[in-house]
């Protein structure tokens, strides 16, 4: 099975970013601090992000181009803030607020394993639409994160032996 991948690379500026609008100071901290990335490294530097084909054309319908930057900066230093869905091998659903629309909340699926290993976005979901989670969606859903991780980790070989051999 493949997928559409196009890889994006963030670098961002932390000190200017800002909290999600729709939660107030005091909860986005206490939340933070709940599930605040515990992962060497994480947080302290922006992580590459892999969007699949069919986020990239959601995202290009539901945000402004500003608003989906200030999504990806956001995930590229939070990459474990969103909340783990089990049975899929460690898919996420963030809530994210969003401007355009005239429902204000939008939900970001994504794959964060760990920092030697972009963040794929994989899908978005307005408020109130209901994601299909069943134990078939679930076992697709590993299947699909397994085949993402092996094949990331055969181009993560392929490289180091390229630079074992000097190429």
């Amino acid at each position: 099975m493949g997928y559409a991948i196009d890889i994006l690379t963030e670098s961002c500026d932390q000190s200017n970013w800002q909290h999600p609008k729709s939660y107030g100071r005091a909860t986005w901290e206490r939340q933070r601090a709940e599930k605040g990335t515990n992962m060497l490294g994480a947080g302290i530097y922006p992580i590459t992000l892999a969007e699949m084909e069919s986020y990239s054309i959601e995202a290009d319908n539901w945000f402004k181009w500003e608003e989906h930057e200030r999504l990806k900066e956001f995930l590229a230093m939070h990459p474990e803030f969103g909340d783990l869905v089990a049975g899929t091998c460690g898919i996420r659903i963030l809530r994210w607020p969003l401007k355009r629309n005239r429902r204000p909340m939008c939900r970001v699926m994504y794959f964060f394993r760990d920092l030697n290993m972009p963040l794929y976005l994989l899908a978005l979901y307005r408020q109130g639409e209901r994601i299909d989670l069943s134990a078939r969606r679930k076992k697709e859903l590993a299947q699909m994160v397994t085949e993402l991780v092996e094949e990331h980790s055969v181009e993560w070989l392929a490289k180091i032996i390229r630079q074992k051999n000097g190429g």
